[in-house]
């Protein structure tokens, strides 16, 4: 799923490139009379767009930190199916602690709570606001 991701990010960027080149030469061919050096203005802010473009799909170069979410994410999925299973198994203190903070959680809350990790809609800090003052570390 990573490759493909990737794959379709490198695909955008190229596009952004590719436009942000046409671009540069239309309008130097076609502004250059009109603008004289102004055209150099209009050159300057297509490539910041451009740049700025790519820095947005690429996640500013932190790939790596999506993994780490990602598998976080996986983590607290799993912890919290476990729990509206009814499983529970020798974890370590901080998953002990997490446990005993979505024991506190009624099945409605960690249902929405499992729903909103799935989607990517929930952030650490709105994990850790709403699980904060059952977790003791």
């Amino acid at each position: 799923m990573d490759a493909k991701n990737s794959f379709w990010k490198a695909i955008a960027t190229i596009v952004i490139w590719v436009m942000a080149t046409g671009s540069v030469a239309l309008s130097g061919v076609f502004l250059a009379d009109i603008l004289g050096e102004d055209i150099l203005g209009a050159i300057f802010m297509i490539m910041v767009a451009a740049a700025l473009s790519s820095g947005f799909i690429w996640n500013w170069g932190r790939g790596d930190g999506t993994r780490i979410k990602i598998g976080r994410r996986r983590r607290w999925e799993g912890l919290l199916m476990d729990e509206l299973q009814g499983r529970h198994y020798e974890k370590p203190k901080r998953d002990d602690q997490l446990a005993d903070a979505l024991r506190q959680l009624s099945d409605r809350q960690l249902e929405n709570l499992r729903d909103a990790i799935r989607s990517g809609d929930i952030s650490e800090d709105e994990l850790e606001t709403m699980l904060g003052d059952k977790l003791n570390y």
